[in-house]
């Protein structure tokens, strides 16, 4: 079972005092959360930071950051080169596996809805979350800044907002937030401190005035530097060749009087992007595979911890009956090992495997059919999550009565083991009981009421009976 997971990026109005960067990350590292990467820019008094999780969990995180920002950043006192509107400025959300767009809009539209009602912010949606089709694109909401915004939105209804009243937060402002594809940012540092010739050159290649699809230019002063900076938002890079780009920037710079010193990505990019034309024509210091997400997620992401925090989040449909299949496919598993380990066992390893892999389906059985039935809320959705339920308790005795066979054979090494894959079997036993009996309550028909608890009560003290002969042979032993 893939955990889904999502990237999101959010973009906060603090890039100077590290103190107030670092307490704003640390509210976003929570259970099923992993922080990628954190790119700041005192120029642009502004920081971006890439995470990935589990969808729920990226929620809770992105809500966490938002009260830490409202109590930290004030954008009446900000100042820097960067365009915003919020204190978080952009939360940009981009699926990575096992979530459609359409899913990742709903979670943008969710979470949007939240912020406003929690903290008073107004929400602004783009790209795929997009609600006008004049609106689609983020230069389009954040064009003229926080303290325009603050006076046009009181009057304009072309700043009226997604979500909230026409009024933005005294001090947080407002927020955009949004599906989109991957993007590059990449910036270019040019040896000039006159702003004239950046916002040429950035004329020249954007987009909208000038000769490159796909991307979005501004250019800016950075005081700290004492030079001007190329700023791109390269939201198709698949149609877009980053050292061409920098090539046709480096002859405007020559036109112009001036030269290219280096570039830079923020956050990270796709691996293919950038690795091709990394080192020597990009001018980047960074290493390559420091940059490239793919890279990030392999080296960082910890399955087992997402799939905890997935169980341990608002996710309808990943609560008991996937903890009691895991519960179940780590009691045979280790009951596995106890037969690998004893010797002149005679017993077909392979049917264990067919359990573990029997377990398992089941928990993905188990996660469809709560999502069947959150969908269809009839008998027939009901009757699979209680069959699920109670094809778990089957595999259970069946386990237990292959376990008794064997047990007086097995190794005083690792008979420990063995009773702890009873006490984890026993558990899961319990969870697909749990599970029938809530499901139970929701059926009315008494008849096929009485019938699976008849059939489950035959199995449970089949089980129980088992299960305490099993463990006082093992407590002997122990």
């Amino acid at each position: 079972m893939k955990i889904p997971l999502i990237e999101c990026i959010p973009n906060f109005s603090e890039g100077r005092r590290k103190e107030v960067i670092d307490a704003i990350v640390d509210s976003a590292n929570i259970l099923g959360i992993e922080i990628l990467d954190i790119h700041s820019d005192k120029d642009h008094n502004r920081s971006v930071l890439t995470l990935i999780g589990v969808p729920h969990q990226v929620e809770e995180a992105i809500l966490n950051m938002f009260e830490k920002a409202i109590e930290l950043i004030d954008l009446n006192q900000h100042t820097g080169t960067h365009p915003r509107i919020g204190a978080i400025d952009v939360v940009p959300i981009v699926p990575i596996r096992n979530i459609s767009i359409d899913e990742a809009v709903k979670l943008s539209r969710r979470l949007g809805k939240k912020i406003y009602e929690r903290f008073g912010i107004p929400i602004f949606f783009y790209e795929h979350s997009a609600k006008r089709p004049d609106r689609k694109d983020l230069p389009s909401i954040r064009n003229i800044g926080f303290e325009r915004l603050k006076e046009e939105i009181i009057y304009d209804d072309y700043r009226i907002p997604d979500i909230g009243e026409r009024r933005l937060h005294p001090s947080a402002g407002a927020t955009v937030i949004g599906v989109r594809d991957f993007l590059i940012a990449y910036n270019i540092l040019i040896d000039t401190d006159d702003i004239e010739v950046a916002k040429k050159i950035a004329y020249k290649i954007r987009e909208k005035t000038g000769y490159f699809k796909g991307i979005r230019v501004i250019g800016m002063f950075l005081a700290e530097k004492k030079k001007c900076q190329i700023s791109i938002n390269v939201y198709q890079p698949e149609i877009v060749d980053l050292d061409i780009l920098l090539y046709n920037v480096e002859k405007l710079s020559k036109i112009y009087g001036t030269r290219v010193l280096e570039s830079e990505i923020v956050g990270l990019a796709p691996y293919e992007n950038i690795e091709r034309v990394f080192k020597n024509t990009l001018k980047i210091r960074d290493n390559v595979k420091n940059l490239a997400i793919e890279k990030r997620i392999f080296d960082n992401v910890d399955e087992l911890k997402l799939l905890i925090s997935s169980i341990g989040s608002r996710m309808p449909n990943m609560g008991g009956g996937l903890a009691g299949g895991i519960s179940l496919a780590l009691g045979i598993s280790l009951w596995r090992k106890a037969m690998l380990i004893s010797k002149d066992i005679n017993y077909d390893i392979k049917k264990i495997d067919q359990y573990i892999d029997k377990a398992l389906n089941l928990s993905k059985k188990d996660s469809e059919a709560f999502e069947k039935l959150l969908k269809e809320k009839n008998f027939e959705a009901l009757e699979s999550c209680i069959n699920v339920s109670m094809d778990f308790a089957h595999v259970c005795i069946n386990v237990l009565n292959d376990i008794e066979t064997i047990v007086e054979n097995v190794s005083e090494d690792i008979i420990s083991d063995l009773g702890i894959a009873l006490e984890l079997i026993r558990s899961a036993l319990n969870s697909s009981k749990y599970n029938i009996l809530i499901n139970l309550k929701h059926s009315e028909n008494e008849e096929y009421n009485r019938s699976v608890l008849n059939n489950f009560r035959q199995i449970e003290e089949r089980f129980i009976f088992l299960y305490e002969a099993l463990t006082s042979k093992i407590s002997l032993r122990l």
